[in-house]
């Protein structure tokens, strides 16, 4: 909270009070108060008035006036007060800055009638935000001591912990109750510590682990971690982290079945053999849910109507599917494809596992029937299987002096230029075609195309190539250049708020504050002398990273790669020109390239008689606005300087 500005004006009349002794109290002064924002009158305990001192005027035995009061701020933040006194029709003032729950003292002293005088007192304060105004315009009546009491749960605003705060006089208010340090995070009414691991989950999500279920809640070290488990009745099933019924125990489900519908052999080379088959559900009860896995010949490829086919000798999955209760099936055609005539086996399997739906937290869920007649919501421990174990033949493709091919009504004579069926295009294979089988020439000039082509178009792919990975890595510059700066800003603000915790600790100790308030500040600016140094680190490394990655553009291109050698500078690992020596020096090339040669009428020397410095001595730091072009001279007088 800001500091507030009070205005205080004590409106004091002429009229004297006498009085054998001081008989001013707090609830006598201050029983006509009343307190305004914006012009609204208004009531809470911010100021408060005590210890009032009176004083007998010179030549007076009985006059007592009041000489001095406590004005007190019950406030959590700096109030700054203007006194305005009226005596005697004469304006006078008293500016005071009153601490949390501090106080300061208002002394008029004066021994005649410009002394301070019992008489109606005025607040008038100028807006402070947290304030609830009241609906009333008359003054309050006095609250007693204490003023009120906290009501409803702390709560978060910012970094800092509030709660409502119910006045004698109904009217509602809030109070600071408590600050968090920079390592805590203020959640829920609560300040908690930052979490410096990594968060095993997502908050509030809960999951089953067998057949317990455990939360993801907040940990002591502010990290969200998995609570302990907990175990459900052996009558419930966990299911998506709660405990649901079981469905009946005892339960069976009858194994589906695997009708072979038909079979069609294949042509080695040609055509493909399928296996027809349907998948039957008998079970009235139970769904299935399932997938297919096959192992192919050696010399074979499958597929099937699932899915696309897998490689030659590999396992083929298909995609999982689903049947409905019984009565009901599902047709699935195998197609196997083969170079070779003769047999292929085939070796596959149907994995599946019954279930039946169940509803959890108003979501349909799955519970498996296992063969023991348990339920599961994993599908792995209640699986089980179809196998299908079949041949099937491929036929020898024919030649072309065997007659005529016939496929899907495709009818092609033995001896033209090809034979073509639906799946493959066959070149005449015996003597007596090769008459009408046109001689084949190479066409020289149609193949310098094609291959120029080829050039063309690799040429342009590892332009555009280079072209694109340059621009990404001139956003992952600026990515990283804003991500310094970023850094640099936090770490300036950081060490402003130590200085300010510093000189703030200084200040305490000379006014002799509470020890456990000193010590909170010490607290404060050790965890911030840590984040700091933390921040200056991750520093460092952002610069590394930029640093590389500004080299990337370079690689395989001068010397292949960059290197640090032994005077800590960074070079080129071989010289392009000649393998077996080093290569150039990398700022002197960066240099040399974007500010001695666009700017070569600067720089009336050749090239050799120039040195490439540093400014901040950084040797690795080759930004461009961190080198400058000097002479030999001037750079010899610049390194002396340094020493």
């Amino acid at each position: 909270m800001k500091k507030t500005p009070l205005y205080l004006i004590l409106l004091l009349a002429l009229p004297a009070v006498l009085a054998q002794e001081c008989q001013y109290s707090e609830p006598d002064v201050t029983k006509d108060i009343t307190f305004y924002e914006n012009g609204m009158p208004l009531s809470y305990d911010a100021l408060t008035l005590s210890d009032f001192k009176c004083h007998n005027p010179t030549g007076s035995k009985t006059l007592s006036l009041l000489h001095s009061f406590r004005v007190n701020n019950n406030y959590y933040s700096k109030i700054d007060v203007t006194v305005t006194f009226i005596n005697s029709g004469v304006a006078d003032s008293q500016y005071i800055s009153i601490d949390p729950q501090g106080y300061q003292t208002v002394t008029r002293p004066g021994t005649n009638e410009n002394s301070i005088k019992k008489s109606t007192i005025n607040f008038v304060i100028n807006s402070p935000a947290q304030l609830t105004t009241s609906n009333s315009n008359e003054p309050h009546p006095t609250c007693t001591t204490g003023g009120g009491e906290f009501i409803g749960a702390p709560y978060c605003q910012g970094n800092e912990i509030y709660q409502a705060w119910k006045l004698c006089t109904g009217d509602i208010s809030q109070k600071i109750i408590k600050r968090c340090t920079n390592r805590q995070k203020c959640v829920d009414g609560q300040c908690v510590v930052s979490c410096s691991d990594k968060h095993e989950c997502e908050p509030g999500i809960k999951t089953c682990e067998g057949n317990s279920h455990k939360t993801c809640t907040l940990a002591e070290d502010g990290c969200y971690r998995w609570s302990i488990k907990t175990e459900c009745l052996p009558s419930e099933l966990c299911v998506e982290g709660t405990c649901q019924p079981k469905i009946s125990s005892g339960t069976t489900a009858n194994a589906p079945s695997i009708q072979i519908k038909r079979t069609n052999p294949g042509i080695a080379g040609v055509k493909p053999a399928e296996i027809i088959f349907d998948v039957v559900n008998t079970d009235l009860n139970a769904k299935v849910e399932g997938f297919l896995l096959c192992k192919s010949p050696d010399d074979a490829t499958i597929s099937s109507s699932l899915g696309i086919g897998s490689g030659s000798g590999a396992q083929y999955f298909s995609p999982k599917f689903t049947m409905d209760q019984g009565p009901s099936q599902k047709s699935i055609t195998l197609t196997l494809e083969s170079s070779r005539p003769g047999d292929r086996r085939v070796d596959c399997s149907i994995k599946y596992a019954p279930y039946k739906e169940q509803t959890a937290n108003a979501e349909p869920i799955r519970a498996y029937f296992k063969t023991d007649g348990t339920i599961t919501t994993k599908i792995e421990d209640a699986a089980r299987e179809l196998r299908l174990d079949k041949t099937v033949a491929f036929e020898k493709a024919p030649l072309c002096g065997n007659g005529i091919i016939e496929e899907d009504e495709t009818t092609t004579t033995c001896c033209e230029d090809t034979i073509n069926t639906n799946y493959f295009t066959l070149r005449p294979l015996v003597d007596s075609c090769k008459d009408n089988v046109p001689a084949q020439t190479l066409n020289l000039p149609l193949i310098a195309l094609v291959i120029i082509g080829i050039l063309l178009a690799l040429k342009y792919a590892t332009s555009f190539g280079d072209k694109r990975r340059h621009q990404e890595s001139l956003r992952r510059q600026a990515e990283a250049d804003k991500h310094i700066k970023k850094l640099e800003l936090e770490i300036k603000k950081a060490e402003k708020h130590v200085e300010l915790d510093k000189k703030l600790l200084e200040k305490l100790k000379t006014e002799h504050a509470a020890r456990e308030e000193l010590e909170l500040i010490k607290e404060r600016i050790k965890e911030s002398t840590a984040e700091i140094a933390t921040l200056h680190t991750t520093h460092a490394q952002e610069r590394e990273k930029l640093e590389k990655e500004r080299l990337t553009p370079f690689l395989n291109k001068q010397g292949h790669r960059v290197i640090i050698n032994e005077d800590g500078y960074q070079q080129f690992a071989k010289n392009i020109l000649y393998p077996h020596k080093q290569g150039k020096l990398f700022h002197r090339w960066y240099a040399k390239k974007h500010i001695y040669t666009p700017n070569r009428d600067k720089y009336p020397l050749p090239w050799e008689e120039y040195d490439v410095d540093h400014k901040d001595g950084n040797k690795r730091n080759n930004d461009l606005s961190n080198l400058q072009i000097l002479t030999r001279e001037e750079h010899k007088r610049k390194h002396n300087l340094r020493q």
